[in-house]
Order: C-alpha cells, then sequence, then structure tokens
C-alpha cells in the first residue's frame, strides 16, 4: 500500500466523478431514503470546475484512484465539503487516512467544519470518532467542528515551515496571510509557555514582551527571542520589528 493525498486536476474529474457517485449512492445502506447525494456529486462538469477552482483533492493508492474530496480554505478555517471513497474499498481505512492529511495539510487553519446528513449513521459515527464535536444541528444536517492543536509542537514546526514559504512581496493578500500565521503562531507559543511545552533560553524575557514592544516602543526597536521545544534540541526564534516583518524560523 502506497498511498497519497494531493489535489486533483481536471483530468482526473471523470474518475472521480464516478467513483463519487457510487459512493453517496451507496448511502442508501446506512440510511438515505433513496439514491443520491449532495450537489454535484454526479456531474462531471461540476468536479471539473472545483478542479480549476483548487478545491478537489484524490486519494490513490499505489498511482490508482481510491477516493477523493473537496476541501474550502475560509481564512482561518478549513471546509472538509466532503470525502467520498470507492464503496468497493470500504473499511480500508482510507477515509480516515484521508481526514489525518487534510488536518497535517493546512497547518496553519485554526479550526475544521464540516456537516454531515442527521440520517447518515456511518459519517456520524465516523467524524465523532475523529475527535469532531457537534455545534448545531438543523431538520437536515449535523454541523461539526475540530480545533487545531495549539500545543502540538509538530504542528506548530509545520506552521513555521509555511510561514517561511509565504513571498510577502508577491501582493497585499500574501502579507495579510503572512501576519495572520505570524500571530496563530505567537499565539500558539503563548499558551505553550504556560504550559511549559517549550522551553526559552536562559535570562530571555517571555514571550509576552514581544506585544509590549509593539505596543509600547519606537519604530526603530526591534527584539527576537530563542525557544524550543520541551523534547526537541531544534531551536527557533521569534522577533518583531516595528519597521518590518516580524520573524519565526528555524536558529540554524
Amino acid at each position: 500500500m502506497s498511498l497519497e493525498f494531493i489535489k486533483a486536476g481536471t483530468s482526473d474529474a471523470l474518475t472521480l466523478n464516478g467513483i463519487s457517485k457510487r459512493a453517496f449512492d451507496s448511502d442508501v445502506s446506512v440510511g438515505a431514503p433513496s439514491a443520491g447525494g449532495p450537489p454535484g456529486y454526479m456531474s462531471v462538469s461540476f468536479h471539473t470546475k472545483i478542479a480549476r477552482q483548487n478545491h478537489l483533492y484524490k486519494l490513490t493508492d499505489n498511482g490508482l484512484i481510491v477516493g477523493g474530496a473537496l476541501l474550502f480554505p475560509e481564512k482561518d478555517k478549513l471546509n472538509i465539503g466532503r470525502i467520498f471513497v470507492a464503496p468497493e474499498h470500504f473499511r480500508k481505512g482510507y477515509g480516515e487516512y484521508m481526514m489525518h492529511e487534510i488536518e497535517s495539510m493546512f497547518p496553519e487553519v485554526a479550526e475544521f467544519t464540516l456537516d454531515t446528513p442527521i440520517w447518515n449513521v456511518r459519517t456520524n459515527a465516523f467524524y465523532t470518532k475523529l475527535g469532531y464535536k457537534e455545534v448545531k444541528r438543523d431538520d437536515e444536517f449535523v454541523f461539526y467542528s475540530k480545533p487545531q492543536d495549539d500545543t502540538d509542537f509538530g504542528i506548530l514546526e509545520k506552521r513555521i515551515e509555511k510561514l517561511n514559504r509565504i513571498n510577502v512581496n508577491a501582493n497585499n493578500t500574501s502579507r495579510d496571510r503572512y501576519h495572520a500565521l505570524y500571530n496563530l503562531i505567537y499565539e500558539s507559543l503563548l499558551v505553550m509557555e504556560k504550559e511549559g511545552s517549550i522551553v526559552l533560553d536562559p535570562d530571555e524575557k517571555s514571550l509576552a514582551y514581544l506585544r509590549e514592544l509593539l505596543i509600547n516602543d519606537g519604530p526603530e526597536f526591534s527584539y527576537t527571542l530563542m525557544f524550543r521545544g520541551k523534547d526537541s534540541d531544534r531551536k527557533y526564534k521569534i522577533g518583531v520589528c516595528i519597521r518590518g516583518l516580524p520573524i519565526c524560523k528555524p536558529a540554524d
């Protein structure tokens, strides 16, 4: 088994459309009143359009497409529009694998959201098992949410890596993304500092000092401090510069 979860192209739309139709039509066995699915679930043009918009993903096993997903970033949230697996590949762990990959691929996200029909006993049990909590429901759907774990140092490292891949000179949107992700990293570090899951270099000031500088000091002032995970030897530095961009990156 060699699994890969990646963005799908327009050339994958036909295959994914067929898998989608068969997967959602199979819901008649878990409570659906009849064969059917969400909007566009059996439309090649719909899946082609979603692929062009970079929202369509595919799961392959040794190169064979076995499932797919529609993902929609919304600022600091990611809406998991749907995931689906070919019925002949049910109960092989593909759905759980996709969900874990989705959560890993978007370290900058603070919250994952999704919804599923009330009658679908399979998907409601599945998302609950993965840690998603019901936040509301209406006559047709149950809505779920799962916050990103802000105390996971591995997730923090992925966020730092992504921060330093953003080209802030590309446009204003990129600069806004940089600041939003930096703020998310900083807030996570404050939680980790309080819980003792990160270690600051001896004689360093607290992380809160960086915010004080932004509020109280003049335009020439800058400051950087060093930290590492409690169980890690790799050091990172985070800092502010009133006239430039804040930074957070590996120290070496």
